[in-house]
């Protein structure tokens, strides 16, 4: 119960700031990393690995479209920032 209340703390209005994040992943990457997210997972499953797991990683961040190697290297792989900005106000 205190987890979630800790949650609902940090994801409120107040800290907004700390989660600002815009969209650096592009259309492409996008791509790139949901196929290569799913030949890992099938490449996990067709050795009988619990590794295959980690395909779940770019599919995720395809998914998301935000990449926390990219904002900790300020990469943007996005058409342009303007284009990245518009999507994460409508999120």
């Amino acid at each position: 119960m205190l987890s979630t209340l800790c949650l609902l703390n940090i994801l409120s209005c107040k800290h907004k700031e700390v989660f600002d994040m815009k969209f650096n992943v592009g259309t492409l990457d996008r791509a790139i990393r949901f196929v290569l997210g799913a030949v890992i997972i099938g490449a996990g499953y067709n050795y009988q690995s619990w590794w295959g797991a980690i395909g779940l990683i770019p599919i995720l961040t395809g998914f998301v479209g935000w990449c926390p190697a990219y904002a900790l290297f300020n990469i943007d792989s996005g058409v342009n920032s303007a284009e990245s900005e518009e999507k994460a106000e409508f999120l």
